[in-house]
């Protein structure tokens, strides 16, 4: 377990499952004076959700829901082992997990289940997102929300990394979807390196290792399969990946807001009607059509309350 961080330092290094990694960063977001985020999502989540949901990894920080709305909550680790792993946090603050799983693929949750899904500051840490928003997509209902965020690259440990391309996403999922886990263990090692050389500098102040050093921390995260920001992301690519998937792989996405919120952004999108009907349809072989998402809203939402 971690000691309580004062620093981005230890929310940088922590490398242990998503629940861990998640509360470290949160802790620090509250000593940094950044924990309006969660006022901001709680007017978003006024605005959009209502019904039965989920919400993964939200360990002692679950989005704020309005009267009418109720989550579940996905975490890899159990309440008790969340709290006896996270000593600094209060008991009584850690959410109740009802399902045991993994956040990206979701083994444990059935399909077509829920009104919305909530997701925040997960994306960048799958090694696939695609695939990722792909099992999100399975278990909204037709009409349901899913609402999602990503850190802002250039605002945080991700500063002087290259915005992931949805090209780049795009062959991940493809990759994934072949089985080519020579290749997608490659791939994974080149974002390894890329967060030894940049983010953890990035948190420390100090230089990155090299040579030999350099390589023997690489293969050790590796190794591991160790929780890191695999992609990075903005506005605008943000913009990009919701609006190219649409229609397949997430059939009926309906984009109904993408906007910055502090030094994250956070996006709504709605699974439309007839969309679980749709997607048997391509898997049987039947073409999608993508749908016209309109435009997604821009800027910051600093003027909601």
């Amino acid at each position: 377990m971690h000691a309580d961080p004062t620093t981005l330092q230890e929310a940088a290094s922590a490398t242990e499952p998503i629940s861990e990694l998640t509360a470290t960063v949160r802790r620090v977001l509250r000593r940094t004076g950044l924990s309006h985020l969660v006022s901001r999502r709680a007017w978003l989540a006024r605005r959009y959700l209502t019904g039965d949901g989920l919400e993964i990894g939200a360990l002692n920080n679950p989005v704020p829901l309005p009267r009418g709305a109720r989550a579940r909550y996905v975490d890899v680790a159990s309440r008790q082992d969340s709290i006896r792993k996270f000593s600094a946090l209060r008991p009584g603050d850690v959410v109740e997990v009802a399902y045991l799983t993994d956040g990206f693929s979701l083994n444990t949750v059935p399909s077509d289940r829920f009104d919305f899904v909530i997701a925040n500051q997960l994306l960048e840490h799958a090694p696939n997102p695609i695939g990722a928003l792909q099992q999100w997509w399975r278990v909204l209902r037709d009409c349901g929300i899913l609402f999602c965020s990503v850190p802002i690259a250039g605002r945080g440990v991700d500063r002087g990394r290259p915005v992931t391309s949805y090209q780049h996403m795009l062959e991940d999922w493809r990759m994934q979807a072949a089985g080519r886990r020579a290749d997608v263990k490659e791939r994974n090692s080149a974002h390894y390196r890329e967060w030894v050389l940049l983010c953890e500098p990035n948190s420390s102040g100090q230089p990155p290792p090299a040579g030999a050093a350099l390589k023997r921390r690489v293969t050790n995260l590796s190794d591991r399969q160790a929780d890191i920001h695999f992609h990075t992301f903005t506005l605008d690519s943000v913009r990009e990946l919701f609006t190219r998937l649409a229609g397949e792989p997430l059939p009926g996405l309906q984009i109904l807001q993408i906007r910055e919120a502090g030094n994250e952004v956070v996006a709504v999108v709605k699974k439309q009607r007839h969309a679980s009907e749709a997607a048997a349809g391509a898997a049987s072989g039947t073409r999608m059509v993508a749908a016209q998402p309109p435009p997604p809203a821009g800027g910051s939402i600093d003027s909601a309350p």
